[in-house]
């Protein structure tokens, strides 16, 4: 890209780049490069990067889930669904994955809350319903709360019971920002964001944790600098990084400084964090992310293979090693960790897990078919990318060539044409087309 692009990208620069940024997993600033962009190639960029924001969020809810991290794994859940359409089948398979992870929770913690046989006053509280606490002495009359004894539909009540995903020591400051603020809030949690983003306003000079909900506004509705002006503020307000409803919100700071392209604050931020609380697999997962945007690739590779030891449910960081290692010409080690990414969540609909990667999927088969390695498993992959991509894009006609090319297929040459056809110089397609298709480009 020449320096005249540089400074003023034409669309389809912007649509080169955000193909470049896809390739590297970069979801949130490929589709940040294409906003503005209209067409049917920008769609197609838009929507990768959406699905890709979706999958990374719901592979962080269950592995949270996992870990036992339920209010963190509740957040990325609700990431996700803001990223799909509605009636997404990821979204449903992954909520039904965590309904069977909150069931057996419930059940370990029933055993472990049950009265003792000898009873007593430990015994006797244990039997109590979470209805019966909140409403103060056991067999008190329904409707006492102020809160509870509101309509559903109230604002307060909906706030209340959002709180409930809060600490002790969080949701009563929340509370005491009363009404108007419940209101702000719920708007936010309603789907619009840049309306609450200026209700929220009023609030920040009054209760430094209000400044979270006003970021997470900010970022749902594409301002990622003033989340992290927002967020920067809150830890300087309440001495550092604080747990939003099991989030650590060092990430949240973390991912809207990248947006922001902050790379090395981010990992000063993550840093920091992770010397409070260093088993934290979410602050881990994005330290990984951002090493690799940063071009660390071993260190991200390294920490990525520890963190799927740690939780091996993370599809993200499998996807994170493999695009390192093929980087650094290690091209059958990315297959590997493909390949054990895709066998350890497991597909066969009969687990509570993740779908199929489709990503995944389609850089196994690439890598499997550029390479002429694996014919069986590769059409395997192909078969299932096609199973579950409504609408194929160009990667997908890309896999349908190699596969065309490795069976001594004599259309190459229309085939390689239309492969090429609007490709500018300097798309990475464009590059993948000419290694893997020379022979067939100079005949």
């Amino acid at each position: 890209m020449g320096l005249l692009s540089w400074l003023f990208p034409s669309d389809e620069d912007r649509i080169a780049k955000g193909h470049k940024l896809l390739e590297e997993g970069a979801w949130a600033q490929a589709r940040d490069e294409v906003i503005e962009v209209e067409g049917p190639a920008a769609d197609e960029v838009r929507a990768q990067a959406l699905d890709g924001l979706k999958r990374r969020n719901l592979e962080l809810a269950v592995a949270c889930a996992e870990a036992g991290e339920m209010e963190a794994s509740a957040q990325h859940m609700k990431l996700a669904a803001s990223f799909a359409e509605k009636g997404d089948g990821e979204i449903r398979a992954a909520r039904r994955a965590l309904r069977e992870f909150r069931s057996k929770a419930k059940k370990e913690e029933a055993v472990a809350m049950a009265p003792q046989s000898a009873g007593g006053a430990l015994g006797a509280m244990g039997t109590q319903t979470m209805a019966q606490v909140a409403g103060g002495a056991v067999g008190g009359v329904e409707g006492d709360d102020p809160i509870f004894s509101l309509p559903p539909d109230h604002p307060r009540v909906r706030f209340a019971l959002m709180l409930e995903r809060y600490g002790d020591d969080i949701a009563p400051k929340l509370e005491a920002l009363g009404e108007d603020f419940a209101k702000a809030a719920m708007t936010l949690e309603e789907g619009a964001p840049a309306a609450a983003f200026a209700l929220l306003a009023p609030f920040t000079s009054r209760e430094p944790l209000a400044r979270w909900f006003r970021a997470q506004a900010a970022l749902l509705s594409e301002q990622p600098a003033e989340a992290v002006i927002e967020l920067q503020a809150m830890h300087r307000e309440l001495g550092g990084p604080q747990d939003m409803a099991g989030q650590n919100s060092a990430a949240t700071l973390a991912g809207a400084l990248v947006q922001t392209k902050q790379s090395e604050e981010a990992l000063v931020v993550l840093d920091a964090a992770l010397k409070r609380a260093p088993k934290d697999l979410n602050l881990q997962v994005n330290r990984a992310l951002v090493l690799e945007t940063l071009g660390k690739d071993e260190e991200a590779d390294e920490l990525a293979r520890r963190i799927v030891q740690q939780s091996s449910r993370v599809m993200e960081m499998y996807k994170l090693m493999a695009r390192c290692r093929v980087r650094a010409g290690k091209r059958m080690q990315a297959m590997q960790a493909l390949e054990a990414g895709l066998v350890t969540n497991c597909t066969s609909g009969k687990c509570g897990s993740l779908p199929f990667d489709v990503q995944a999927g389609r850089e196994l088969a690439r890598l499997y078919l550029e390479d002429r390695l694996e014919p069986m498993r590769a059409a395997e992959l192909v078969t299932r990318i096609q199973r579950n991509v409504p609408q194929p894009g160009w990667f997908d006609g890309y896999l349908d060539a190699l596969t065309a090319r490795n069976a001594g297929a004599t259309d190459m040459a229309q085939r390689v044409a239309d492969l090429s056809a609007n490709l500018k110089p300097g798309d990475r397609r464009l590059e993948l087309v000419h290694k893997a298709f020379a022979k067939q480009i100079s005949a």
